[in-house]
């Protein structure tokens, strides 16, 4: 390798490696596949609930936290119930082979 295309390769690394620091340095933008992501912002608390799993719960995330788990739907819809300061507020679903799913409130 020449001397030239030593020095691009290494700067290439670098601006790469400041990027991903960058990313990782910052709020979690999405979820990975198979996770459900669920950050409490907004309120004091909130937690959810997956029906389908015999209403499994989360634990209750204070304001500031996230809470992620990878889950696999099987490639069925699933319902996610969403409470908020532990009150419900609202429904939704979700197909894990389909997306991630990122729940901010």
């Amino acid at each position: 390798m020449t001397r030239i295309k030593k020095k691009a390769v290494a700067a290439a690394v670098g601006v790469l490696a400041t990027a991903g620091l960058l990313v990782s340095a910052g709020p979690p933008a999405q979820a990975a596949t198979n996770t459900v992501l669920f950050c409490v912002q907004n309120v004091s608390s909130g937690y959810l609930i997956f029906p389908s799993r015999y209403n499994w719960t989360t634990p209750v995330i204070p304001r500031g936290h996230c809470w992620s788990a990878y889950l696999d739907t099987g490639g069925l819809a699933e319902a996610i119930l969403v409470y908020r300061d532990n009150v419900y507020s609202y429904a939704t679903a979700w197909n894990s082979n389909v997306s991630a799913k990122a729940i901010y409130i």
